[in-house]
């Protein structure tokens, strides 16, 4: 399966509305929840690489013992 920006475009619009219908590659499709919603679009961004990876540094301390 193979997601298009047009996808994801579609699925953050119907979030944003708060719709549950999507156009997803030429079929409409109706998720029953919002974390549905989420974890789709997580896939796609996924899919097309635009997802943001950071990574989270703590500093570390130590007595010397």
């Amino acid at each position: 399966m193979a997601w298009t920006q047009t996808d994801l475009d579609n699925i953050e619009r119907a979030m944003a509305q708060g719709t549950r219908k999507v156009v997803i590659e030429g079929k409409e499709v109706e998720y029953r929840t919002l974390d549905e919603m989420i974890q789709v679009r997580n896939l796609i961004k996924t899919s097309l690489g635009t997802t943001s990876t950071s990574k989270r540094r703590y500093a570390t301390f130590s007595r010397g013992f």
